[in-house]
C-alpha cells in the first residue's frame, strides 16, 4: 500500500476522569491510515482508557474524536464496530469449549441454511480467512488445543470476518514467547500491506521499536511526544526517558556475584508429574540464589512452579528442603514450610474487589488472628509497611485494589508474598504487563531478596531480564530440563539457541548429565 497518507483517527482535547482521578488530560494526536502506530506509557498513563474509548467502553468527558475523516461518538463497543474497528485484548477473550472456526463466527453471525448452521461453509470461509492470515490451522480444531500465539491470530482472524479498518493491539504480545511473537508480527505486516491499521499498545519497548511505524508516549495521562521510527532505530532509552520524564537505571545482577553452592535450600530428584508433562526433573537451588527456568511457554515452567507449590501435587520423585525430606500436597502445605508463589495471572491470585489492606494479609491471615479474631492493629501495620516499603501508589490501604494499576496490583502481591516471611520464593513472570519503571523497582526488590538469603527461583519469557537478574538459568524443553547455562555462557543468544535445538528436535533429551550442580561447569 505504501506509506500512510492520511489521518484515520484523530484524538482532540480528550479528557476522561475517574471519580477524582484525572485519567486522561487534554490528549491530542493522530494515527495515520496503514500504518501500525505503538503507544507507550507507564501503567495509569492513560493507554488502557484510550483504548477502551476508541472500544466504546468508556465514553471520553470532553474533546473530539474523528475516524475515517467524520466526526464520532462512540457509546457501546457495538459503535465502535460497526464503524471497522476491533481490540485484540492482553488477556485473550476466547471459547475454549469452540472450535477456531466457531469462534472465528461467534460474532458475527455464522453463515446457515436456514435454522441450522452451514458447518461446511463455515470451515471453509474460516480457511480463506487463516490462508489470508498465512496461518495453517484446522478451523475443527478446538480453541483450547491452540497455543496462544494461535488464539491471539484467532481474535485477528474473527476481526477479518467482517471489515475492519483499524485493530488495537492492546499488550497482545505479553504472554508470548519470541517465536511467537516473530508469527504475530509476520501476520500484522502482511495485513498492514493490505491496508489494515494497527495501534500497537506494550510495555516491550524493544517490540514497539521493532513494529511499528510511529510510536506516541503518554505520561500521567498527557500527551507527551509522537516519534517517528521509519528505520525502526529509536533508541530505547530515549523512549525510556520519555516514558518515565527522568533517566531509569536498568538494574541487573553484580558480575562479582557468587552463590554459596555448599547450602542447598531446595533439591529435586526425578520429580515426574504425568497430567502437567514433567518428567525427571532433578535440580538443586541455593540460599540466595536467583535460578531462572527459560523455556516457551507449555514447555513446563509454570507447570513445574506449581508441582512444587502443591497446586499440582508430583507424581513420583523426591523433594528435600533444607536437607529435609517434605510432601508437598497443597498450597498450604508448601506456605508452612515456607515457600510462596507469584502467579503469572494478577486475575487468578487478587481479590480485586477487596482492599490493598486485605490482599496483603491474605496468605498469613491465621497469623494475624488470636482465638479466631483478627488484631487489626497488626493487620493494619503489616498492610502500611509494605505499602511503604513497595512504594505502592494508593489512596489508602483500604482502596480495592481493582482500582489500581497493573504494576502497583503487582506490588500488592510481591507484599502478600514478603509479609510472609518465605524461604523459598516462586516467582512466575513478575514483571508482565508492567511499566519500565516499576519494573525495574521489583527487579530492585529481588535483588535485596536474595542478598538477604532468601531463595528465588525466577520464570521469565524475557530472556533479556534472566540474564540481568539470574544467577544460572536451567532450560527446559517438552516437559524436561535440558540445559544449564551460567558464567560467559548465560546470554539471549544461548537461551534461545538451546531452547529451539530441542523444541526442533521433537523429542527432549535423556536428563542424566545434562543438568549439573553448580560450580561443576566452572
Amino acid at each position: 500500500m505504501g506509506k500512510p497518507y492520511r489521518d484515520l483517527l484523530v484524538f482532540q482535547n480528550v479528557h476522561k476522569s475517574f471519580g477524582g482521578v484525572h485519567a486522561l488530560k487534554g490528549v491530542s494526536f493522530a494515527v495515520k491510515e496503514g500504518e501500525i502506530h505503538g503507544l507507550v506509557g507507564e501503567n495509569g498513563a492513560g493507554k488502557s482508557t484510550l483504548a477502551k474509548i476508541i472500544g466504546g467502553v468508556h465514553r471520553s468527558d470532553s474533546g473530539f474524536i474523528t475516524f475515517n475523516e467524520q466526526g464520532v461518538s462512540l457509546h457501546s463497543p457495538r459503535d465502535s464496530e460497526q464503524l471497522g474497528i476491533r481490540i485484540v485484548h492482553q488477556d485473550v477473550p476466547i471459547c475454549l469449549n469452540l472450535t477456531v472456526a466457531e469462534n472465528i463466527f461467534l460474532n458475527p453471525s455464522p453463515p446457515s441454511r436456514g435454522v441450522f448452521l452451514d458447518r461446511s461453509l463455515m470451515s471453509k470461509e474460516s480457511i480463506g480467512i487463516l490462508n489470508r492470515l498465512g496461518v495453517d490451522l484446522d478451523p475443527k480444531q478446538p480453541a483450547a488445543l491452540c497455543s496462544p500465539a494461535e488464539r491471539q491470530l484467532i481474535l485477528i482472524a474473527k476481526a477479518l470476518a467482517q471489515e475492519v479498518k483499524l485493530v488495537i493491539m492492546d499488550e497482545a504480545t505479553s504472554s508470548l514467547s519470541e517465536a511467537e511473537v516473530d508469527i504475530l508480527f509476520g501476520v500484522i505486516r502482511r495485513l498492514q500491506q493490505e491496508g489494515t491499521t494497527f495501534l500497537f499498545v506494550s510495555h516491550r519497548l524493544g517490540e514497539v521499536i521493532s513494529i511499528c511505524d510511529r510510536i506516541t508516549v503518554l505520561r500521567n495521562g498527557e500527551y507527551i511526544d509522537t516519534l517517528a521510527n521509519d528505520d525502526h532505530n529509536t533508541a530505547i532509552d530515549l523512549l525510556t526517558e520519555l516514558i518515565v520524564g527522568k533517566e531509569v537505571q536498568t538494574v541487573t545482577r553484580q558480575a562479582d556475584r557468587t552463590v554459596d553452592t555448599s547450602k542447598v535450600v531446595l533439591n529435586v530428584q526425578n520429580l515426574t508429574q504425568a497430567n502437567s508433562g514433567l518428567k525427571n526433573i532433578s535440580f538443586n537451588l541455593y540460599e540466595g540464589e536467583i535460578l531462572g527456568l527459560a523455556g516457551l511457554r507449555g514447555a513446563g515452567r509454570t507447570e513445574l512452579l506449581h508441582c512444587l507449590f502443591g497446586v499440582e501435587p508430583p507424581g513420583s520423585g523426591e523433594v528435600n528442603v533444607y536437607g529435609k525430606p517434605v510432601r508437598v500436597r497443597t498450597p498450604a502445605g508448601a506456605i508452612a514450610i515456607g515457600m510462596g508463589l507469584l502467579s503469572e495471572s494478577r486475575d487468578e491470585a487478587l481479590y480485586y474487589m477487596h482492599s490493598v489492606r486485605s490482599n496483603i494479609a491474605s496468605v498469613i491471615i491465621d497469623r494475624l488472628a488470636r482465638f479466631s479474631l483478627i488484631k487489626n492493629k497488626a493487620y493494619t501495620s503489616l498492610a502500611q509497611q509494605y505499602v511503604k516499603e513497595l512504594q505502592i501508589d494508593a489512596p489508602s490501604i483500604y482502596s480495592e485494589v481493582f482500582n489500581l494499576s497493573g504494576g502497583n496490583q503487582q506490588k500488592v502481591l510481591l507484599g502478600r508474598w514478603l509479609s510472609a516471611n518465605p524461604r523459598i520464593l516462586f516467582l512466575d513472570e513478575p514483571t508482565r504487563g508492567i511499566d519500565v519503571g516499576v519494573k525495574e523497582e521489583i527487579r530492585r526488590r529481588i535483588l535485596e531478596l536474595a542478598a538477604g538469603g532468601i531463595s528465588i527461583i525466577y520464570v521469565s519469557l524475557d530472556f533479556e531480564e534472566l540474564v540481568h537478574l539470574a544467577d544460572r538459568v536451567l532450560l527446559i524443553s517438552r516437559g524436561q530440563l535440558v540445559d544449564e547455562l551460567l558464567g560467559d555462557q548465560l546470554t539471549v543468544a544461548n537461551i534461545v539457541r538451546t531452547i529451539n535445538r530441542y523444541e526442533q528436535a521433537g523429542d527432549g533429551p535423556s536428563f542424566e548429565n545434562v543438568i549439573g550442580i553448580a560450580g561443576e561447569k566452572q
